[in-house]
């Protein structure tokens, strides 16, 4: 719930401020729910809701895989992630 309010309360206004061309996405998923370091829990759920949320904002959006510590969350969250992508925005 934390993710979601402060998505929405300001990082997506202020990205839908600035209009960006193209979003990249960082994706290390090192706050993962299950990675032994991060420690936060994000959900895959979660990940896709925040990738949902920056397409809806510019549907141009690449994810950089980059990390994270847990093999088993690393392919949750990633799998979570792209098939988001594979939604059109327009269609959401």
């Amino acid at each position: 719930m934390d993710y979601i309010y402060v998505c929405e309360q300001f990082f997506f206004p202020i990205i839908r401020e600035f209009k960006p061309d193209l979003i990249i996405i960082s994706a290390g998923f090192d706050s993962a729910k299950g990675d032994p370091l991060g420690g936060i829990g994000v959900s895959p759920i979660g990940y896709s809701w925040i990738t949902q949320g920056l397409r809806k904002i510019q549907k141009c959006t690449s994810v950089v895989l980059e990390g994270g510590y847990s093999l088993e969350a690393l392919a949750r969250s990633s799998e979570a992630v792209f098939q988001t992508l594979k939604i059109h925005p327009e269609d959401d």
